[in-house]
């Protein structure tokens, strides 16, 4: 039952408190940046579900961890950056009472700005997942026989 206890609270710490962290930090990184409007692509509420695949990549990459899969951690954060570098070519990025796109250089600095939140967002969640991963592993409990 401990090792069960072990378990959940390893997971908690992992998406809960990697979600509350994440949330925390990244909000106040987009207001410090004025550049950035909101992210496109939301739905008639206004949500655009980040918070909810955050959630599950922490849970996934806490089992990955825990279950020494960690090579698929760095499949997915691949994908999800090339997903990124490929995609929109303004990353969902507008200046701000600029109507006219010839000042590259600030363009630019938008969409480096973007990249940064994307990677520290990334960043916060790998560590949330190591910190819960390693309560579960101190627990004793073999994940591999939870499947």
């Amino acid at each position: 039952m401990i090792k069960f206890i072990g378990f959940l609270f390893g997971l908690t710490i992992s998406i809960l408190g990697g979600h509350i962290l994440s949330e925390k930090i990244l909000e106040k990184l987009r207001k410090d940046n004025t550049d950035i409007t909101k992210p496109a692509g939301r739905n008639k509420n206004g949500d655009n579900y980040n918070w909810l695949l955050g959630c599950l990549e922490r849970f996934v990459y806490t089992m990955a961890l825990i279950m020494n899969f960690e090579w698929f951690i760095g499949v997915w954060l691949g994908m999800k950056g090339i997903g990124r570098w490929t995609g929109n070519k303004d990353y969902g990025v507008l200046l701000r009472g600029k109507d006219d796109k010839s000042n590259i250089i600030e363009v630019n600095h938008a969409r480096a700005a973007v990249v940064n939140i994307f990677l520290i967002g990334n960043l916060i969640s790998l560590i949330a997942a190591a910190v819960g991963a390693y309560i579960i592993k101190i627990t004793g409990i073999d994940c591999l026989s939870l499947f």
